[in-house]
């Protein structure tokens, strides 16, 4: 009984390390897609992503944590979809890992994405968007 405790014990050992290394590199690669959107509206700012997935935006040279009002906050949460969407299609063809599952292609919904942002905002925020996902679809009034 000893002996098959402690295999099974392994193998979640096994597969929580694994677990972890895939969110570290999922944060790590979804963290680099949104500062490179962030770099064609902010150049003096950075995005930054907790072990929890929250999104802080930083000051490049101060490192202050930036304020964000409702448009950046639009813009982040715009982004980090956009981002884990590209991230998913990505993945699409990564079967060969026994643990996770494969990403996949994913239309992205959004409901009036652009109403707190100014016109120089939508427009880059449109083209990030319709440039990185394959099919948006917006919902607007």
């Amino acid at each position: 009984m000893t002996q098959k405790k402690e295999i099974i014990d392994q193998i979640i050992d096994d597969i929580e390390s694994k677990l972890a290394l895939e969110k570290n590199l999922a944060k790590t690669i979804i963290e680099v897609k949104m500062n490179k959107y962030v770099e064609q509206l902010r150049k003096n700012e950075i995005v930054e992503i907790s072990d929890n997935f929250e999104v802080t935006l930083r000051n490049k040279e101060t490192s202050i944590t930036e304020s964000r009002s409702i448009g950046k906050s639009n813009v982040l949460a715009l982004f980090f979809t956009t981002a884990l969407v590209d991230f998913c299609k990505e993945r699409e063809g990564n079967d060969e890992d026994q643990y996770l599952l494969k990403g996949t292609k994913a239309p992205l919904v959004l409901d009036s994405p652009f109403s707190h942002l100014d016109d120089e905002y939508k427009i880059i925020c449109g083209k990030i968007v319709s440039e990185t996902v394959e099919q948006v679809i917006i919902i607007s009034s």
